[in-house]
């Protein structure tokens, strides 16, 4: 049964990960719900997570097969 992730880093809630089987409809979908959540409402980045630790793509669309991502707030300056 394989899982893929993605790990949402917050300095208000700590880290959180959500994970889900890419065979499993219900568990995709609420994946797909959260990631479009934190993207599209709270304007996090989302990336796709090399095992080799090399940069990864930046993503704008949630992709089930993906095995890992990290999605990341807006950061502010001033």
């Amino acid at each position: 049964m394989p899982t893929h992730s993605f790990s949402t880093m917050s300095s208000e809630h700590g880290d959180k990960k959500t994970v889900w089987n890419p065979d499993n409809a219900d568990e995709v979908e609420a994946a797909r719900r959260e990631f479009d959540y934190l993207v599209k409402e709270k304007k996090y980045s989302a990336f796709v997570s090399k095992d080799d630790g090399s940069q990864g793509k930046r993503i704008d669309k949630f992709n089930p097969e993906l095995g890992r991502m990290i999605l990341v707030p807006q950061l502010v300056g001033g």
